[in-house]
């Protein structure tokens, strides 16, 4: 537990929006290297696992996030409450993806499906059945639901 004292107060909700839309912001800069783009969006993901006060226990793994707009989409939400786009569909199936599933995300254009799925697709194929860049079974990005409630 972190005690703050007058001199040491935790950031303010308004002022974690805005480094959080700062931070989108610069992303969408267009000179930016790879490397300072990794970076910044790992920073971001840094924050969102902070707000959902949830560590990854896998190095390559990530929150389920809206195909549109990028926010993280929570377990139970039937779409993005930021844009309202519908819940991403399994890339092999069509099927919904629920918390339940087990969900990768292709590194190439970041497409999901059941793990199970598309396990059986790469070893016949072994290209993404969205974007067909040749991808192997260990660049596939886990995938994890935020289950919690936020007062925001």
């Amino acid at each position: 537990m972190v005690y703050y004292s007058k001199k040491n107060k935790p950031p303010s909700k308004s002022f974690e929006k805005l480094a959080d839309a700062e931070l989108e912001f610069k992303l969408k800069d267009k000179s930016l290297d790879k490397k300072t783009k990794a970076q910044i969006e790992s920073e971001i993901d840094t924050r969102r696992r902070k707000k959902a006060n949830l560590s990854l226990k896998k190095e390559n793994a990530a929150f389920f996030t809206c195909s549109t707009c990028g926010e993280v989409i929570k377990s139970k939400a039937k779409s993005c409450s930021s844009c309202d786009s519908p819940r991403a569909l399994c890339a092999i199936c069509q099927a919904a993806l629920s918390p339940d599933d087990t969900i990768v995300r292709t590194p190439c254009c970041q497409s999901y499906a059941h793990k199970e799925h598309i396990l059986n697709w790469l070893s016949a194929k072994g290209y993404c059945p969205n974007c067909l860049q040749k991808i192997k079974e260990n660049d596939l990005v886990s995938i994890i639901f935020i289950d919690y409630t936020s007062s925001e």
